[in-house]
C-alpha cells in the first residue's frame, strides 16, 4: 500500500459509483473504478454447502463461505489441523484460526500468519486459504514440510478483520478498517494495523503514518490495543511468544517484502538476517512469474507508519517478522482481478517456503532416514526408535472383575481394610482415599478376578460385612458401549441423546449445533490438551448490548463419568428445544449467557473409549513417564493437596501415631486422585481457570457435573466450614433435589443441614479431620479459612451410574460404574 494510496481510497470510498472516475496514481490511470470493482466481485453467488472438492481457490469468497471452508478443512484433515476460536469482533462475529502441525511430546516452535487485517485487501485473504491448501496437499511429499510440521505449528488466521471484510462485500468494497463505532457514533472503524502497542500513533512534528481523526482511513483508535481484533491477536501471540520463530502479516498492494521498522528508520538487531532471508525469498518468487518484490524496511522503501503488527512483533523479539504486500503495483490496486489470484498465490507460497527452508536449516533439528534424506519427521523417528505406539495399546479388560460393597463395623475393620487395599493394590472407587476408610462408612471396591477368592476369604475371616454390587464389570461395560465405530456424518435430526458418544461424534455434534442454532449458540475454543486435542465450549444466550450474567457448566472432568458428558449434551438440547415456549428460559437467556463445556478432559475421555473404560485422569505423563495422568478435580488452586495430620492405630502394634496425608488427594502419581506436580499444572485446568477468571465479575453460578452417588454438593470439600451464603445454597439445592425426586422418585442426598452431618464423603476428607490441627496434631477450633470463588451458587452435581443408564433420566441403585 503505497504512500499515495489515499488518493485512490478517497475517490473510491466517496465517488466510485460515478460513471467514470479517473484516478492518477504514479502515472497509472484507473478509469471507471466501479467497473473494476464489478469485475472482481461476484454478486450472484448462491448460498450452498461448501465442498472441498469443488472449492475454487481462484475466486474470492465471502465470509460465510470461508467459515464453512474452515469447518470442512478441519473435518477432512483432523489429524494435522485443528480449528480454534481466536476472539470476537465488535459485531459479535467469531474470529477463527487454524493450528497446523503434527502432535508432539516436545515443545514446538511456532509460525504465526495473519491475513485480512485490512478489509479491502481480498487477495491477502485468498492467499491464506491458498497457503493452507498447499500445506495440506504437500505435507507428505514436500522435501522439508514433514520435518517442519513435526517441530513447528502454524497458526494461520485467514480473516482477522471479519466485520470489515463482510462490510466490504455488502456495503463498501474499498472499506479498510474494522467496524467499531468511534466519536460517539459520528464515524466508524479503526485501522487495525495502526492499533498495536508499538510506538502507537507516534506524534512528532507530524503524525507517523497514522491519524487521531476517527474519520481517517489510518485512524489509530482511542488507545493502543483498543480493538477486539487487536486484543485477540495480541493474546494469541503473547501466549506463544517464547516459541514463535516468525510472524508474517499479509497485505496488498505494492509488491513488497517489508522488514521492521515502520515507525522510524532504525534497523532491527537482526536486520542483516532479515534482509538475507527476504532477498532470497524475493529472488525465488521472481523465478515463478517474473514479478519483482522490493525488499527493505517499511520506513525506507515505503513510508513511515506507527502501531503496525509487524513492528509490534519485532518489538517482542520475534526473530523473523515480515509484512508481505502482494500484487500489484497499481494497475488494479485493491481490486486485483480473480484471474491473478492463482499466480499471485503461487509466487508468494514459493517465497514463504523459502523462508521455511531457512527456518528448517537454522532453527530446527534435522532427521535423516536410512537413505540419507533429511526430511523424516523427528516425531516419527522417535516413535520408531522407542517403539512408542499411539492409540494402539492393548485395551484394558475387566473380565470377571467384581465390585464389592463393604461396610466396616469397627476401627479395627477400617484399619484392616486400609492395609488390604494397599497390599493388594485394589481399585478403591468410594471413598477416593484409603485414609478415608472409617467405621460404618460404605466402601465400593473393584476386585480383580485374580484376587477375588483371596479377598472374599479374608473378609469372611475378619467378619467384615460385604455384598456384590457388580458381578462382572466387563459385561456391564460391553452392554453400555455397543458401537459400530463407523465414521459417519452427524445429523441433529438422528442424533441419539440416549446413547453415549465418542469424542469425534461430540465434536461433530457441536459443529452441527452451532450451524443450526447460530442465532443463539456460538462455538468457542477453550484450550488444548496435552495430546493437542481442542477443548470447545458453547456460549448460549441472546446477544445483548448490556453486560450479561453468566452460568458456567462443565462436564467430563473425570474421563470415566460418561453420564456427565451425556448430561451436558442433553441440557443443551433441552435449552434449544424449549427456549421459545418457556417464558422463564426466554427471560434468562436475555440476561444470562450459559458457558457449557461438554468435555473438559478430552484426552482422558478418548482414552476411556479406546483403551481403559475406567480411566479417570487426564493423560499427561508424570515422573518421567513412569505414570500417566492428573486428577483434574484435585488440580485447582484451592487448598491444593493440603496436608492434614490425623491419628491412626497400627494394627500390628498397640500404639497410636500421627501421620500427614493430603485432604482427599494424593501426591503419588500412580494414584487416581493424584493432584499434579503443582496447582493448575494441567492445560485443561489452566483453560477453565482462564475462562472463569475472565468472566468472574459476571458469574452467578458454577456447576460441575460428575457421577456417581446422587448428590448435590455445596462448598467446601477441604474444610467443614460453611460458605458465606450457605443457607442460600442449601435452599436452592434442597428445592432442586425435591424437583428431581418428583420426576422419577430418585433421591439426591441434600446438602448437610448442620456441621455434624457429613456431605459427600467422595469429595472431601472427613469433617473430623479438620478438628485436628495440621501443625500440632491436636484438636483445633479454628480450621483454615476457606478461599471460596465469588460465585454465589457453586455446586458439584454428583450424577448417576455411567454403565447401565444410557439416558439422562435418573437411574436406580448405586450399582453403577464410576
Amino acid at each position: 500500500m503505497k504512500l499515495l494510496y489515499y488518493s485512490i481510497c478517497l475517490v473510491g470510498v466517496f465517488v466510485y459509483e460515478a460513471s467514470c472516475v479517473k484516478v492518477q496514481y504514479d502515472g497509472i490511470i484507473i478509469e471507471d473504478l466501479q467497473k473494476l470493482i464489478d469485475k472482481s466481485t461476484v454478486t450472484d453467488r448462491k448460498m450452498q454447502k461448501i465442498s472441498l472438492e469443488s472449492y475454487d481457490y481462484k475466486k474470492y469468497h465471502p465470509m460465510t463461505e470461508i467459515y464453512e471452508w474452515m469447518d470442512e478443512v478441519t473435518e477432512r484433515h483432523g489429524d494435522l489441523i485443528t480449528h480454534h476460536y481466536l476472539g470476537s469482533s465488535y459485531e459479535h462475529r467469531p474470529i477463527y484460526y487454524f493450528k497446523i502441525g503434527w502432535p508432539s511430546d516436545k515443545q514446538k516452535k511456532v509460525v504465526v500468519m495473519d491475513c485480512g487485517i485490512h478489509a479491502r485487501e481480498w487477495i491477502a485473504i485468498a492467499f491464506c486459504q491458498w497457503f493452507v491448501k498447499e500445506i495440506l496437499a504437500n505435507h507428505k511429499s514436500d522435501r522439508i514440510l514433514p520435518n517442519v510440521l513435526s517441530q513447528v505449528d502454524f497458526y494461520i488466521i485467514p480473516v482477522l478483520n471479519v466485520d470489515g471484510y463482510i462490510y466490504s462485500w455488502t456495503h463498501e468494497r474499498l472499506w479498510r478498517k474494522n467496524r467499531s463505532p468511534q466519536g460517539n457514533g459520528t464515524c466508524y472503524g479503526v485501522d487495525l494495523n495502526r492499533n498495536f502497542n508499538s510506538q502507537w500513533c507516534l506524534m512528532g512534528s507530524k503524525a507517523v503514518g497514522a491519524s487521531r481523526n476517527c474519520s481517517s482511513l489510518t485512524y489509530c483508535g482511542p488507545a493502543a490495543g483498543s480493538e477486539l481484533e487487536t486484543k485477540a491477536l495480541v493474546s494469541l501471540v503473547e501466549r506463544h511468544r517464547p516459541n514463535i520463530l516468525s510472524y508474517l502479516t499479509i497485505h496488498s498492494y505494492g509488491q513488497y517484502i517489508l522488514l521492521p521498522f515502520g515507525y522510524n528508520k532504525n534497523e532491527s538487531e537482526n536486520h542483516n538476517e532479515l534482509t538475507e532471508v527476504a532477498e532470497k525469498a524475493a529472488a525465488k518468487l521472481k523465478e515463478k512469474h517474473g514479478k519483482v518484490y522490493t525488499v527493505g524496511s517499511a520506513s525506507v522503501v515505503l513510508y513511515e507508519n506507527a502501531g503496525s503488527s509487524a513492528d509490534w512483533a519485532a518489538d517482542l523479539k520475534i526473530k523473523l517478522s515480515y509484512t508481505f504486500e502482494l500484487r500489484d503495483n497499481g494497475t488494479y490496486g485493491f481490486q486485483l482481478p480473480e484471474e491473478q489470484i492463482e499466480s499471485t498465490c503461487e509466487e508468494n507460497t514459493i517465497a514463504v517456503m523459502s523462508m521455511l527452508e531457512y527456518i528448517n536449516e537454522k532453527y530446527l533439528e534435522t532427521a535423516i532416514d536410512a537413505e540419507g534424506r533429511k526430511w523424516v519427521p523427528l516425531l516419527l523417528v522417535h516413535n520408531i526408535l522407542t517403539d512408542r505406539k499411539f492409540e494402539t495399546a492393548q485395551e484394558t479388560r475387566y473380565d470377571g472383575d467384581k465390585v464389592l460393597k463393604i461396610t466396616p463395623q469397627t476401627h479395627a475393620h477400617a484399619q484392616y481394610l486400609r492395609e488390604l487395599v494397599n497390599n493388594l493394590q485394589l481399585d478403591l472407587w468410594k471413598p477416593d482415599m484409603v485414609e478415608d476408610i472409617s467405621p460404618l462408612r460404605e466402601l465400593h471396591v473393584r476386585i480383580p478376578f485374580s484376587n477375588l477368592e483371596e479377598t472374599e476369604g479374608k473378609l469372611l475371616h475378619q467378619t467384615i460385612p460385604f455384598m456384590v454390587m457388580i458381578n462382572d464389570i466387563q459385561k456391564l461395560i460391553d452392554s453400555s458401549t455397543v458401537r459400530d465405530n463407523k465414521q459417519q456424518k452427524i445429523s441433529l435430526e438422528s442424533y441419539n441423546y440416549k446413547e453415549y458418544h465418542p469424542m469425534n461424534e461430540i465434536y461433530q455434534w457441536m459443529d452441527e449445533i452451532k450451524e443450526k442454532h447460530s442465532d443463539l449458540v456460538t462455538h468457542h475454543y477453550l484450550g488444548s490438551t496435552y495430546e493437542q486435542r481442542p477443548i470447545y465450549y458453547f456460549k448460549i444466550g441472546w446477544p445483548s448490548e448490556k453486560q450479561k450474567k453468566v452460568v458456567v457448566i462443565d462436564c467430563g472432568i473425570h474421563a470415566r463419568e460418561w453420564i456427565a458428558v451425556a448430561f451436558c449434551q442433553w441440557f443443551v438440547k433441552e435449552i434449544l428445544a424449549n427456549y421459545k415456549n418457556n417464558p422463564v428460559l426466554q427471560n434468562v437467556l436475555q440476561q444470562t449467557d450459559f458457558y457449557v463445556i461438554p468435555v473438559l478432559n478430552v484426552d482422558g475421555y478418548v482414552y476411556s473409549w479406546t483403551h481403559e473404560r475406567l480411566w479417570r485422569k487426564n493423560r499427561t505423563p508424570q515422573n518421567n513417564g513412569t505414570c500417566y495422568g492428573v486428577d483434574l478435580n484435585r488440580n485447582f488452586d484451592t487448598a491444593w493437596c493440603t496436608m492434614m495430620t490425623m491419628k491412626t492405630i497400627m494394627m500390628t502394634k498397640t500404639i497410636m501415631m500421627y501421620v500427614s496425608v493430603p485432604v482427599g488427594a494424593s501426591r503419588n502419581c500412580s494414584s487416581n486422585i493424584f493432584c499434579g506436580p503443582s496447582p493448575a499444572s494441567e492445560l485443561e485446568t489452566k483453560a477453565l481457570v482462564a475462562l472463569v477468571e475472565e468472566l468472574l465479575p459476571s458469574i452467578l453460578s458454577y456447576l460441575t457435573i460428575h457421577s456417581y452417588g446422587q448428590y448435590i454438593l455445596l462448598p467446601f470439600g477441604y474444610t467443614a466450614n460453611q460458605s458465606e451464603n450457605h443457607q442460600e445454597l442449601m435452599d436452592v439445592a434442597v428445592e432442586a433435589a425435591s424437583k428431581i425426586k418428583g420426576l422419577y422418585g430418585k433421591e439426591y442426598t441434600p446438602p448437610y443441614t448442620d456441621t455434624s452431618v457429613k456431605t459427600d464423603p467422595d469429595a472431601m476428607a472427613h469433617n473430623h479431620a479438620w478438628q485436628v490441627s495440621p501443625q500440632t496434631g491436636r484438636p483445633s477450633t479454628h480450621p483454615p479459612k476457606p478461599k471460596p470463588y465469588t460465585h454465589r451458587l457453586t455446586y458439584s452435581h454428583k450424577g448417576l451410574g455411567v454403565a447401565l443408564n444410557r439416558g439422562c433420566a435418573p437411574a436406580g441403585d448405586n450399582s453403577r460404574l464410576q
